[in-house]
């Protein structure tokens, strides 16, 4: 019926407007939903390749309400990159969208906000659900250390906004202090590279190894930042902090592999305070705890937020008094691994501390997950090592939140690791290509895991199913390690030889294993005491007082000797001075940096280092040799490149280490040796 001016409308009655010569619309129509994007889309100022910018835009209802959640999508150049879901919206209601965007190319760019991109709502009108506009994407710089400038904080110093730092492989000795920055990332490959420093700071400062002040939209990913001790642990890195932010906003650290080995509780792996709207995500923490002899048990601190707006997610921490402490308001954290460290006389030796307000310890929109080979979509918490309680729907989410403190629990506590999978590999067997009886033959075994935290090991060599030597190690993730055993069979014949990695912990246990059949055979002639004679004579040529045969190149060499002639390759004097000892100090003397001047010099010492075992190369006597040997490859082949002598001394060392990471630099001067 048509209404009158003064119609009063009864229970469950409707108006339609519409013009007077017009037919009124289908009840079923009007009675819709109408989504649309009120005013104008914007964006951040000054857009750049790769740096982050916002896309903002209000939704509007001008229909009846949408009773269900909703997508909106942003559009680039056509293609979905990104989708948000919103809450029901009230007729006459209008909410805010915000998406963060990186153009990954500079240029002429269009930016688009989509409603209801799979057309799930159904509407009055579809034609009103997408803007978009044309945006100019600038270049930005990039500074490449060491080739541009040859340490990362020269790199810094001379940036200018809207800078990318890349930081090639290899060690970098010293302190980062980035302040009064903008729009700077520092961006790493993986693991190889490392920011470090050794031993304690001078007087009584407490320095930091990365320093963030005043700055904003910082970002840290892809690299290892490291504080050590130095001198073979004689000098303790008390009084570092690893990373430090204060006064800053939106800094961003991501895949990074952060280690203190100090364990004095004053010096925190990450702090972050008086800033806002920081990222901490996808990283590798780990500090140290003092020696299971001592009496007292303390452990390096671990991530302190004295800041607002942080998220900290997806993180391995362990080796802590606590793992973290929030000391500011509307924090978030979720997904993280967190491992308990027994610490007694830590003053705040806790799993976490909880002293701010209105934080979340799980995430605050339910994301999706992986238990049992099902995807679960709940909210998530925390991974809190070796707390149980009760999982009666066998979701993965324990039924019982963890409590951190009278006000702040973890509703939706993980039964396992977020996101582990581990991944252990007996990645080679070597051994010499004749063995013989009566001799010690050397097995070599490289190793490696792919867990979030630093694991516990058993290694055994196993001969015809009888364990003979049994080692447990501590491995971190991706780096492999190599592992030495000595065997000395007393009878002729084929032999099983297995090693063989296990892990047994709260997580889980397996193992992997590695074997192979060998031939062992009596000693074609009996030269027995022609070498013993030999290996003699180099052992009495052995300086008492410092452990030197012969100087510093010679001891590398005589090492090699020993380690061929089935000797321990470390040889120790009468007052317990030993070759490795020797070449581990020698040139960090005073002006005798010579000894390290060519190429031959450093891959004769990694290779006789090699010989040792469970030695570092990358930090053998504060020297990376292993860095230093890839250094002098220029693509192609190692130093000289008229000579292959030096190749085939470059391939034995990087072998002999098992770096996987020379494999092309192997392959490439095999490849120039045989052409």
């Amino acid at each position: 019926m048509n209404a009158t001016q003064d119609q009063r409308l009864k229970s469950g009655e409707i108006i339609i407007w519409s013009c007077e010569d017009e037919e009124l619309p289908e009840l079923s129509f009007v009675l819709l939903p109408d989504l649309s994007i009120l005013g104008e889309m914007t964006i951040g100022s000054d857009p750049h390749a790769k740096f982050m910018t916002t896309v903002e835009a209000t939704i509007s209802n001008s229909g009846v309400p949408v009773s269900d959640d909703f997508d909106v999508a942003l559009v680039e150049d056509s293609r979905v990159i990104d989708i948000r879901t919103l809450p029901p919206l009230d007729s006459r209601g209008d909410t805010t969208v915000t998406f963060e965007w990186a153009a990954e190319d500079s240029g002429d760019h269009t930016i688009g906000i989509r409603i209801d991109p799979d057309y799930l709502v159904n509407e009055r009108d579809e034609c009103n659900n997408e803007v978009s506009t044309d945006v100019a994407v600038q270049e930005a710089a990039t500074i490449k250390v060491p080739y541009d400038y040859p340490t990362i904080q020269w790199a810094v110093d001379n940036s200018t906004e809207y800078t990318i730092i890349y930081i090639g492989e290899g060690e970098y000795e010293g302190r980062v202090i980035i302040t009064d920055r903008d729009h700077l990332k520092l961006l790493g490959s993986g693991e190889d590279i490392r920011i470090i420093v050794h031993g304690g700071p001078v007087g009584r400062a407490r320095p930091n190894l990365i320093g963030i002040v005043g700055s904003s939209d910082i970002e840290l990913d892809g690299f290892a930042a490291m504080v050590d001790s130095s001198s073979g642990g004689s000098q303790f890195p008390e009084g570092w902090r690893a990373i430090n932010i204060q006064e800053s906003e939106k800094i961003t650290l991501t895949n990074l592999l952060l280690t203190h080995a100090s364990w004095d509780d004053r010096c925190p792996l990450i702090r972050i305070e008086g800033s806002t709207d920081c990222l901490i995500a996808d990283n590798f923490i780990s500090g140290s705890r003092s020696p299971a002899g001592w009496a007292v048990r303390m452990a390096t601190s671990g991530v302190l937020i004295a800041s607002d707006n942080t998220t900290i997610c997806r993180n391995m921490i362990s080796n802590c008094q606590y793992t973290v402490k929030l000391q500011g308001d509307n924090n978030t954290v979720y997904a993280n691994n967190l491992f308990f460290s027994e610490a007694g006389n830590s003053p705040e030796n806790v799993f976490a501390i909880d002293a701010g307000h209105n934080n979340h310890w799980n995430s605050t929109i339910p994301r999706s997950y992986r238990y049992n080979n099902t995807t679960f979509v709940n909210y998530t918490g925390n991974y809190w090592d070796g707390w149980i309680a009760e999982d009666l729907d066998c979701d993965g989410i324990w039924d019982l939140p963890y409590n951190i403190s009278d006000n702040a629990s973890d509703y939706h506590p993980l039964r396992t690791p977020y996101a582990e999978e581990y991944a252990l590999n007996i990645k080679s067997i070597s051994l010499p290509n004749r063995i013989y009886t009566g001799q010690n033959n050397t097995i070599i075994a490289v190793v490696n895991q792919d867990s979030q935290r630093i694991t516990d090991i058993t290694i055994n060599l196993t001969i015809n199913s009888e364990v003979v030597k049994s080692r447990e190690v501590k491995l971190i993730r991706a780096s492999p390690d190599t592992f030495r055993f000595n065997w000395n069979p007393d009878k002729t014949g084929v032999y099983n030889i297995s090693i063989g990695a296990s892990i047994d912990d709260s997580i889980g246990s397996f193992t992997a294993r590695r074997s192979l059949f060998v031939d062992v055979s009596e000693p074609p002639y009996n030269c027995s005491d022609n070498l013993t004679d030999a290996l003699a004579f180099l052992r009495d040529k052995q300086t008492p007082g410092s452990g030197s045969i012969g100087g510093f190149s010679t001891t590398a060499w005589v090492m090699l000797a020993f380690s061929a002639g089935w000797e321990d390759s470390d040889i120790k004097t009468k007052y317990g001075r030993t070759s490795a000892g020797y070449l581990s100090g020698y040139p960090s003397i005073p002006y005798n940096d010579f000894v390290l001047a060519t190429f031959e010099d450093c891959a004769r010492t990694l290779l006789a280092i090699s010989m040792l075992g469970d030695v570092d190369p990358t930090n053998f006597g504060n020297v990376n040799y292993l860095t230093m040997v890839k250094s002098y490859h220029d693509g192609v082949q190692f130093g000289d490149p008229t000579s292959v002598a030096d190749d085939a001394l470059g391939i034995l060392a990087l072998t002999a280490c098992g770096d996987r990471s020379a494999a092309e630099r192997i392959d490439k001067s095999r490849g120039y040796i045989t052409s």
